[in-house]
């Protein structure tokens, strides 16, 4: 099923284009978004996301649920810089933000947490007492608070340890029946391993785009070689 589409999506800062003409499509499934640093990956999630202004189309079909559900979330590479708040703290004040009253965003904080596998005493712990590999499950625990269609991961293994990689790699595969998941990376492994398809971003243009069974982790470095 098609939950993404994104068609002619353009990206200025100023005089200087970021992304041109980005056109590519998402389905309920987990899609790698593969690209050199610098070459417009976080701003294109970005720009699905709705956080940066754009020209162009972004249209996302309703995931079929007993609610038709059409969000889009993201997670950011980075943890909030409040560091001495616990998890579940930081959670429910986000749902709160989101429109949920306190109860159900207590509750909604706390299967988040479950369903990325820090639920019970973890979610007591201060931001600042994470390990790696912990604080890139909160991030995509964050995304998880109120339904949506579309998960945007912003490299979601960077700066981890192969165990942890492998942990939030399972994590993401598990998302995959219920989303429409788009993570970013630099690991080709991880395209091949966990992905259904991958979309290569260079000079901000769609270079190349398929699926992840035609392809192995040697060919996606050859295409992010050639375009240094």
């Amino acid at each position: 099923m098609t939950l993404l589409e994104v068609r002619d999506l353009t990206v200025k800062y100023g005089q200087r284009t970021v992304l041109s003409d980005v056109t590519l499509e998402a389905d309920q499934g987990v899609t790698a978004l593969i690209g050199l640093n610098g070459e417009g990956k976080t701003t294109l999630l970005k720009a699905i996301a709705g956080l940066i202004p754009f020209s162009g189309h972004v249209n996302v079909s309703p995931r079929q649920t007993r609610e038709q559900i059409d969000a889009v979330h993201f997670a950011p590479q980075f943890s909030p810089s409040v560091r001495s708040l616990r998890l579940g703290e930081v959670l429910a004040y986000l749902a709160i933000l989101d429109g949920l009253p306190k109860g159900d965003a207590e509750s909604a904080a706390n299967n988040a947490l479950e369903r990325v596998g820090l639920s019970g005493e973890p979610a007591s712990m201060r931001l600042s007492q994470l390990s790696g590999g912990m604080s890139k499950r909160f991030l995509i625990a964050q995304s998880l608070l109120t339904p949506a269609a579309v998960l945007l991961l912003d490299e979601p293994t960077s700066g981890l340890d192969p165990a942890q990689r492998r942990g939030v790699g399972e994590l993401i595969v598990s998302l995959k029946e219920s989303y429409a998941v788009v993570f970013s990376t630099h690991q080709m492994i991880e395209v091949v391993e966990w992905a259904d398809r991958f979309v290569w971003l260079s000079n901000g243009q769609i270079r190349a785009q398929g699926e992840t069974s035609s392809v192995t982790a040697k060919d996606l470095d050859g295409l992010l070689e050639s375009a240094k």
